[in-house]
């Protein structure tokens, strides 16, 4: 698991001991949460990497000091160990998937992203960009969905950004360029659950437009529980959530946390009895 810094240190032991001229770079949210997982890497990226790392290798390319990096500020944290904080990230400028790297390609299903970040701070997530979101223009992501379709065969799209219904707005102009483009492939998303129960005509866009799955961060069918986790919404918009979604012929797969703390046998039955 990359989250836990014994792996990767090991990882990094193997690959120093493979190739010792090797330089270990560092990125995600397991080094954005765990300082001691830094020390096994030469250099850590923090935040969004496309255009961090690019730079960084043209400079380790051309031989010239890290922390002479142009445009990339490099210091040190308090362990000493080399950290680089991503430059802002343009939504318009993140790429494509470079799927041709790879020698086969046999799954049907791709991964894509409509946004950078999430615009929520549920307590328990260890998302390192929560609080803010940037959603990419909708003909950048209609493009890489047909190039993903007629370069690579993609019978199947799915979303992975942690929450794809942030703006109500974009998603409904995402769904008409994409039907306008005549692209008719399924995809699924993850979406907030309230923002479901609220808006019923997104539900019905958005299976129009190929949707067909919904993974939601449901978590509890405690009041009490659900202030905790400062999900921000109430038991009550779940049931019309998901009434919403099967509504549209939307299949939806609730996630769940249990244990959190505060958490007793009863607010568990609530939970459970919500599910069943």
């Amino acid at each position: 698991c990359m989250n836990e810094p014994a792996t990767v240190a090991r990882i990094a032991e193997l690959v120093r001991r493979a190739s010792p001229s090797t330089i270990v770079i560092l990125g995600g949210a397991g080094a954005a949460i765990h300082e001691e997982m830094r020390r096994s890497a030469d250099l850590t990226v923090l935040g969004p990497g496309e255009l961090t790392l690019e730079a960084l290798l043209l400079t380790l390319r051309t031989g010239k000091d890290l922390f002479q990096c142009r445009g990339i500020a490099v210091t040190r944290d308090s362990s000493g160990n080399a950290v680089t904080v991503s430059r802002e990230l343009d939504p318009a400028l993140i790429s494509a998937p470079a799927w041709d790297v790879f020698p086969t390609l046999r799954s049907g299903c791709f991964s894509a992203e409509v946004s950078k970040g999430c615009a929520y701070k549920c307590l328990f997530c260890s998302y390192p960009d929560r609080g803010r979101q940037r959603y990419r223009p909708v003909e950048n992501v209609i493009a890489e969905i047909a190039r993903d379709a007629d370069r690579f065969g993609a019978r199947y799209i799915r979303f992975v950004d942690p929450n794809f219904t942030s703006r109500p707005d974009y998603v409904t102009r995402f769904c008409a360029a994409l039907k306008a483009a005549g692209l008719s492939i399924p995809w699924s998303c993850f979406a907030r659950i309230d923002e479901l129960a609220r808006a019923p005509e997104l539900c019905a866009a958005m299976a129009d437009a190929g949707c067909f799955w919904i993974y939601s961060g449901i978590e509890s069918g405690e009041k009490s529980i659900l202030r905790e986790m400062d999900k921000r919404f109430q038991p009550d918009s779940i049931g019309r959530g998901i009434r919403n979604a099967k509504a549209a012929g939307i299949l939806l797969h609730g996630n769940f946390v249990t244990g959190f703390p505060g958490e007793t046998a009863e607010t568990l039955k609530r939970t459970l009895e919500l599910i069943k």
